[in-house]
């Protein structure tokens, strides 16, 4: 199984100018059936770039992973993810909803 993890370096090319596109294609180009974003992003790097790649990767037969907060989180969830790995306080935040208890979890994580 094909899986492709994002790094830290390809964050920062795109910050640094690199055209989004291009590294999308390289991405494509590999054609993993698995692309796993997580984690903060470099200072600079728009908060919209793990919903681009959410959906580049759904666009090209590819499943995509998230593990992010915030707006990044955010983004990405809108786009569309086939698996998302949210902590209890990133649940809470994107739901709205305190979830101290599991009857409460469960139906926010859905």
């Amino acid at each position: 199984m094909g899986v492709l993890r994002t790094t830290r370096c390809f964050l920062q090319m795109i910050r640094a100018g690199i055209a989004a596109a291009a590294l999308l294609a390289a991405v494509a180009a590999q054609k993993p059936q698995i692309l796993v974003a997580s984690g903060s992003l470099p200072p600079g790097v728009p908060v919209g770039v793990y919903g681009r790649l959410a959906r580049a990767a759904k666009s090209g037969g590819c499943k995509f992973v998230l593990d992010a907060a915030g707006a990044p989180l955010a983004h990405g969830l809108a786009a569309g993810v086939w698996l998302v790995k949210p902590n209890v306080v990133e649940l809470e935040e994107i739901s709205g909803a305190a979830l101290s208890r599991d009857d409460v979890c469960q139906p926010a994580a859905s």
